[in-house]
């Protein structure tokens, strides 16, 4: 069976940029929120006559969801935990969430990872609309491409289920954001398969992915374009750019699955990427030759990225 591959022919040098995830904590990571948590802890415990713990016993209610601690460190069941929690909420709600203030230059470090093209995702067990209500008082809520905290209604109250759905939602690279990433740096796209041209382009269309494209090369017997290495020096001459810059860096990178692939790109000057989440194996494409191996796209996206850095030969 044969599977599309592609080669990647770029146009001058802008970097391509690896796409890459930092999430941050909240409350003792960006913003130094102990005294509004606190004042409400304390508020919340005074309101039922609890006695008020010494305050190195207090810290420790700093990160973990607040039933929690209230069962721990003051011995209540969950039953109770949870009404003195709600109280907690009357003050911290309207006042203990603004007692608060950010750390030293986490502006700058914002717009560090911003400008680095990171997605930013905050991830912490303050409740949600606390979170986002905190984000908008600083002014940094626009830093962040994913918000996630506590929603006891979705289950959501522990930290590692927490940053489980903010890693969900950060997601990985697909197809299709490799292809606009590529796109978007000014790639010359082509498509050299060993797959009749009619059907490769009926795929693409039905995957809507023709657009991204500015070659497309399938077998044609017409044309006697059969094999792989006829068809990968057609794509390479309809698009019509070196292979090499005046250095003698190569500007060409050949995708693909199979051992095919691999050997065609290299006989004619490429880079060859050889993925393993097609159908040839690892060890064909280890014999192959392949520079790189990929296991998904996340992984390619890493390569161009690591290429850009390199002086190549």
């Amino acid at each position: 069976m044969c599977c599309i591959s592609m080669a990647y022919i770029k146009r001058g040098f802008k970097e391509i940029i690896m796409n890459k995830t930092i999430i941050f904590d909240l409350d003792g990571t960006l913003t130094d929120s102990e005294e509004g948590i606190l004042k409400s802890v304390t508020y919340a415990l005074e309101s039922f006559g609890y006695e008020i713990p010494p305050h190195e016993t207090l810290l420790l209610f700093l990160g973990p969801p607040l039933v929690d601690s209230f069962q721990e460190h003051c011995g209540m069941a969950l039953e109770e935990a949870e009404k003195v929690y709600k109280k907690f909420g009357e003050r911290y709600g309207t006042i203990g969430k603004f007692e608060n203030q950010l750390y030293p230059n986490i502006i700058d470090l914002l717009d560090k990872v911003k400008n680095e093209h990171y997605t930013v995702a905050l991830a912490t067990a303050k409740p949600e609309v606390y979170a986002r209500e905190i984000l908008d008082h600083f002014s940094i809520t626009q830093y962040f491409d994913v918000i996630v905290g506590a929603n006891y209604k979705e289950g959501l109250v522990h930290k590692k289920e927490i940053l489980q759905k903010a890693i969900e939602l950060c997601g990985n690279p697909n197809i299709v954001d490799l292809l606009a990433k590529c796109k978007t740096e000014q790639y010359t796209i082509a498509l050299a398969t060993a797959k009749p041209e009619h059907y490769a382009k009926d795929i693409l269309d039905h995957f809507e992915l023709t657009p991204y494209f500015d070659v497309i090369v399938g077998a044609n017997y017409e044309s006697g374009l059969l094999h792989k290495k006829e068809i990968l020096e057609k794509a390479l001459e309809l698009c019509g750019n070196p292979l090499t810059d005046d250095t003698g860096r190569r500007l060409v990178y050949m995708v693909g699955d199979r051992k095919y692939d691999v050997e065609s790109g290299n006989e004619l000057g490429c880079i060859s990427i050889g993925v393993t989440y097609g159908y040839g194996t690892e060890t064909e494409l280890n014999d192959a030759n392949a520079e790189y191996l990929c296991d998904d796209v996340d992984d390619i996206v890493m390569t161009l990225d690591l290429e850009e850095m390199l002086v190549r030969r």
